[in-house]
């Protein structure tokens, strides 16, 4: 009886305060809860990627997740991420510039803490082994990328896209050139991928289908191998252009002319305008020279991926690619640097052995036969270009068609001229079907050795007469081949 009455006589304060006590007891644990950073790196351009949208999402609910954006360094962090299973990738337009789809990281987080996630593209290397499906050469990489119409930006399935590039190789016992290809075909989303371009080179490349191509480009392929390159076709008239005004010449050469626009300005590496630099499309046979201001405009360009070259008298030319249409014109600008000056290497006999091709072209000196120029001699005939330097000889003409450079005109033995045939370093340069390449192209002004012009057949000397096919010789000599050594002019006692 006083029990009982001890019991209800406890107060319902005590009681109220007791019974959360009892529930806080039975209650389940804290949910486990991490902070999640990472950064955002380009392993190809091997740099940070600052504004790099990354997501996280649940493995198991797709709709729950939460977003980031990276910080100049390219970093990110989430706070209080709940415990599980978590998918993370990232977002950023140098995917789109690599053709790449983001990739996806696992994370699984069952402790509290820091959680670090590395997120990247791919390696160069790693892009070049999954484009060619199997291992490459070290020094081979890939070109991918897609070939689109340039009026309406459908894609070209069946496209080909041709890449060039000389490459040096042993014959005969001696180091010459020879002019390597690889094509590649689109596939039904235009897209393609050229696989064995040589890592760390510049290449010349264009794309075709039936009648219709574009320009011949220069391509850097830089040291790890991995570029990408869209080209847009267009329809060009093409035109035959006869390339002497003498009333007897039949010689003609095709160029690709259209109603694109192109214009802008030509100034120097500190934005100075440069009057009367030449400007032109290359391949289309036409060239315009800058105003005062270093203003410029070319109006008869064909349409699609084309080359822009400006050249001015002390200045390093620049070529830089272009996509032209019809519909709207195209605005560039370019900045020339200034021409460095290269000495020749100073011929020292004693104590070194002259390369054979030295003395070769020496003996061919003496014997008066056609017009031979040491490097000294090209460098103070020519304004712009190698080709400039023929320019008043005997027998050779020069005109600025189509591709990059100019082309070399002899006399055949019936006084019709025809095309000369090049010949450098000992190798004759084979023509192209879909790309001109020329003397220009190959040979860069600072590295000629000599030049030899032989312009008819029956001057061309016998080591050259195999290749002549109808028509003279140009060989060009370059220090690589004469190792460093500039020929000597024969004095009169000596010819």
């Amino acid at each position: 009886m006083s029990s009982d009455r001890y019991v209800t006589s406890i107060p319902l304060l005590f009681l109220l305060s007791v019974m959360p006590l009892a529930i806080a007891a039975q209650a389940t644990p804290a949910p486990v809860r991490a902070t999640l950073t990472g950064s955002v790196y380009d392993s190809v351009g091997k740099r940070p990627l600052a504004a790099a949208v990354v997501r996280i999402v649940r493995a198991d609910d797709p709709s729950v997740g939460r977003s980031a954006v990276s910080d100049l360094f390219g970093r990110f962090t989430y706070d209080s991420v709940p415990a599980g299973r978590w998918l993370a990738t990232f977002l950023h337009p140098v995917l789109d510039s690599l053709r790449l789809e983001p990739g996806i990281v696992q994370i699984v987080i069952t402790e509290p803490g820091v959680v670090t996630v590395p997120l990247a593209t791919p390696s160069a290397r790693t892009l070049v082994t999954g484009s060619c499906r199997g291992p490459q050469a070290a020094d081979n990489g890939a070109i991918v990328g897609s070939v689109r119409s340039a009026s309406d930006d459908a894609p070209m399935p069946g496209a080909m896209v041709e890449m060039q590039w000389p490459e040096w190789v042993l014959q005969r016992g001696q180091m010459v050139t020879d002019i390597r290809r690889r094509t590649a075909v689109a596939d039904s989303l235009g897209r393609y991928t050229l696989c064995g371009a040589p890592s760390g080179s510049t290449l010349k490349g264009l794309a075709f289908q039936g009648a219709d191509s574009t320009g011949a480009i220069e391509v850097a392929v830089p040291d790890d191998g991995y570029t990408v390159l869209d080209f847009f076709i267009a329809p060009v008239e093409r035109l035959a252009v006869r390339i002497d005004s003498a009333p007897v010449t039949t010689a003609t050469a095709t160029v690709r002319r259209g109603r694109a626009t192109v214009r802008g300005r030509v100034t120097t590496l500190d934005r100075r305008p440069l009057a009367n630099a030449v400007v032109r499309v290359l391949g289309s046979g036409t060239q315009v020279r800058t105003n005062a201001e270093g203003n410029f405009a070319i109006v008869d360009a064909g349409a699609g991926t084309q080359t822009v070259e400006a050249r001015a008298i002390g200045y390093q030319p620049v070529r830089q690619p272009v996509q032209l249409r019809e519909s709207e014109p195209t605005v560039v600008t370019l900045r020339l640097p200034v021409q460095r000056v290269q000495l020749d290497t100073v011929r020292v006999v004693a104590g070194k052995t002259i390369a054979p091709e030295v003395r070769a072209i020496e003996r061919r000196w003496r014997t008066g036969t056609g017009t031979i120029m040491d490097g000294r001699t090209v460098r103070e005939r020519a304004t712009l270009f190698v080709t400039d330097a023929l320019r008043g000889i005997n027998g050779a003409s020069v005109r600025q068609v189509g591709g990059f450079g100019q082309t070399v005109m002899l006399r055949a033995m019936n006084g019709v001229e025809c095309s000369a045939t090049v010949v450098i370093d000992g190798s004759p340069l084979a023509a192209s079907t879909t790309a001109n390449i020329s003397i220009d192209e190959i040979a860069r002004l600072e590295d000629i050795a000599a030049i030899e012009i032989y312009p008819r057949v029956n001057m061309v000397p016998p080591e050259f007469m195999t290749m002549a096919s109808g028509c003279g010789v140009v060989a060009i000599w370059t220090k690589r081949a004469t190792g460093g050594v500039i020929p000597v002019r024969p004095k009169p006692a000596d010819r």
